[in-house]
């Protein structure tokens, strides 16, 4: 047996406890992160689950729903001032007349399996909540079988006894009367669009949004299109009013969530949550052609589900995968932020429905150019280049989905620190493993 000399040795064990300790140090500068923020999470849902008190008043508040299953309301301040988590999801969130701590939410539950014949069954509702008392009242609901997308996202007041809705379930909109359960009036997409258009047939339009404007007029965001569409009841879409195009998604790709904003306030003009995009847009209406007036983005910004012009200008924005909730002022600074789990929708109390008391930027700044540069305000931590490659490179669908399934504790960044404790585990279990093998083969 060779004879190996005792300095080379000592070099060799030099080396491998310099490369044992090299990977352990960099698996733990990733891992303290993921667990702090893991403790930090926890306790702040723990705090969230605590604050089930009705408070007196709302003045000022913000209430958000979480698609996680909450429905939060903060503060001016960003405190946490009281929490519902009786639903397993919460989607969009209006102001009622019925006071200023009333909100219609529409929300999806698990029924019974025997309800659908014993398949998977969800029921859709519209419910009125009042924030002061913690009374839930039913308006109106529907259950559907079967996996999918059978939520509806949007479900709007129209007067003291019709909602409007989008349902995604089964390609429409809807109107229906609450008092007598009966839907009065429909829209089916493929009176309009080609069925070789949009998604899967299990997910073909996802239709996710619905306003009814003051003309009559019903605007829908149609997401796998790409396209926000005019209805005129009788009539059918209004070809030259659409907004966007399938597949081009330099103006819309994904979109959620779209607000009306009429002439009287600066209008006509829409903004939405360019979701995919990761941007809020503004589009104003001039010559007859759809131009855009306005965009707000970070680096940050992850797939923006909703976007709402406040009286005073700014825009109080919904970033679902950044986690969190954030206003900002025309030029782009945010003036205001909260964190938030998944959050869907948002809605500021005491300043009417969505977009309802707001301007529209050409109301603000006459002067404003047609394409305005997205705004790179300080309000987040970059991502980094390696962020920045794979959001780029993985379709936005398919990257967004995959950080929505993330656990709630986990910032959509995280990702590379996770691949960093993994990359780093597994190299230093090979490099053991090698070692091993080589001293037996040398024995």
């Amino acid at each position: 047996m060779e004879i190996i000399p005792l300095d080379f040795r000592e070099k060799w064990f030099d080396s491998r406890l310099a490369i044992r300790t090299f990977l352990v140090i960099i698996v733990l500068l990733a891992a303290v992160p993921l667990a702090v923020s893991y403790a930090t999470r926890s306790t702040a849902r723990q705090m969230h689950a605590a604050t089930n008190h009705p408070a007196r008043s709302y003045a000022g508040a913000t209430v958000v729903t979480e698609q996680t299953g909450n429905l939060v309301v903060y503060g001016e301040n960003g405190a946490v001032r009281y929490v519902d988590s009786e639903y397993a999801r919460y989607w969009d969130v209006d102001p009622t007349p019925s006071g200023a701590a009333s909100v219609l939410v529409g929300v999806t539950e698990h029924a019974a399996d025997k309800t659908c014949g014993g398949e998977h069954c969800l029921r859709n509702v519209a419910v009125r909540m009042n924030l002061t008392t913690g009374e839930r009242t039913r308006i109106f609901s529907r259950t559907y079988a079967g996996k999918g997308s059978n939520e509806w996202h949007d479900i709007d007041r129209i007067n003291a006894t019709h909602l409007v809705v989008a349902g995604i379930k089964r390609d429409r909109v809807f109107i229906a009367n609450a008092t007598t359960d009966r839907i009065t009036w429909q829209w089916n997409a493929s009176e309009h669009y080609p069925p070789t258009s949009g998604g899967k047939p299990s997910d073909w339009t996802h239709i996710n949004d619905v306003e009814v404007l003051p003309d009559g007029r019903i605007m829908v965001s149609v997401r796998n299109m790409d396209e926000v569409v005019f209805i005129e009841p009788g009539r059918g879409v209004r070809e030259n009013w659409t907004l966007g195009e399938e597949g081009n998604h330099s103006i819309l790709h994904g979109q959620h969530n779209p607000d009306y904003i009429p002439k009287q306030r600066g209008g006509p003009a829409v903004l939405v949550a360019d979701s995919h995009n990761n941007r809020v847009v503004e589009y104003q209406r001039r010559r007859g052609e759809w131009v855009q007036t306005w965009a707000w983005q970070d680096r940050r910004m992850q797939w923006t589900r909703d976007a709402d012009r406040l009286p005073n200008g700014n825009t109080l924005i919904v970033d679902t995968n950044g986690d969190r909730v954030l206003e900002v002022n025309r030029t782009g600074r945010v003036v205001w932020s909260v964190p938030a789990t998944k959050p869907y929708d948002a809605e500021r109390l005491g300043t009417g429905d969505e977009s309802a008391g707001g301007p529209s930027i050409a109301k603000m700044d006459p002067e404003a150019k047609s394409v305005a540069r997205p705004a790179t305000a300080e309000s987040g931590v970059s991502l980094g280049l390696a962020w920045s490659v794979v959001s780029s490179v993985v379709p936005p669908f398919l990257f967004n989905s995959m950080l929505f399934a993330l656990p709630t504790w986990m910032e959509p960044r995280q990702i590379l620190l996770v691949a960093v404790v993994a990359a780093g585990t597994l190299a230093l279990v090979a490099a053991e493993l090698y070692w091993r093998i080589s001293a037996r083969q040398s024995g």
